[in-house]
This record gives structure tokens, sequence and C-alpha cells, in this order.
């Protein structure tokens, strides 16, 4: 599970432990605003803080589509993705479920 979040620590917290309990492998946060972004110590868990140095790494060469900087950061740093639903979360309640590419999603023992 990937999500871009900008939410108070404890609301982070809850999503994070929901994606767990639904069964997520992994939940990556890339937390859009530095001021709010809390540490989320939970096994499993992977924060990212999507600061001004963050950002002045530049854009990714594969990215692919607006508002998904997390999830092709992502990409270019994970060879297999786990076959976990992606979703691209905004704090306001609103999810955006992607399902993962075919080539993330494959059985890498099945290849």
């Amino acid at each position: 599970m990937v999500a871009t979040v900008r939410a108070p620590g404890s609301l982070c917290e809850v999503f994070a432990r929901h994606q767990l309990a639904r069964g997520a492998s992994r939940v990556f946060l890339f937390h859009d605003d530095p001021d709010m972004a809390p540490e989320i110590a939970l096994p499993g868990v992977t924060n990212t803080i999507c600061d001004a140095g963050w950002w002045r790494r530049g854009r990714p060469e594969a990215l692919a589509r607006d508002g998904e900087d997390g999830l092709d950061a992502l990409y270019l740093r994970m060879a297999v993705m786990p076959p976990d639903l992606l979703a691209q979360s905004l704090a306001a309640g609103f999810v955006q479920l992607i399902p993962p590419e075919p080539h993330l999603a494959a059985d890498p023992a099945a290849q």
C-alpha cells in the first residue's frame, strides 16, 4: 500500500493500521506536509517526509502520472511490488484505489 498523506499523526496511524489489518504486507506513507509529518513507528510502515530537500531532487524520469510522485518514486526503487492494492490518499478522506501494474503484481517465483 502506498499513500500520499497530509494529515495529523493520529489519522495517519489509524490509516496505516487499517491498511495492515486489511492485509497489506507493507505501508509506504509519503508525508506531503513536513510540519504535519509524524513518524509512524509500526512494523511494516515506511515513512518518507516530502520536504524541500526531497522535492529538490527533481521529478523521477519515469514519472508517468501527475499527482503520484510517491508511487513513481517507489516504482523506481523496487524491483517487485507486493500484490497489495496501491492507493493515493488525501487527508480529506478521499482514497483512490489503483490496481497494481501487472508486472508488479506477478509472483516472482512463478517467473
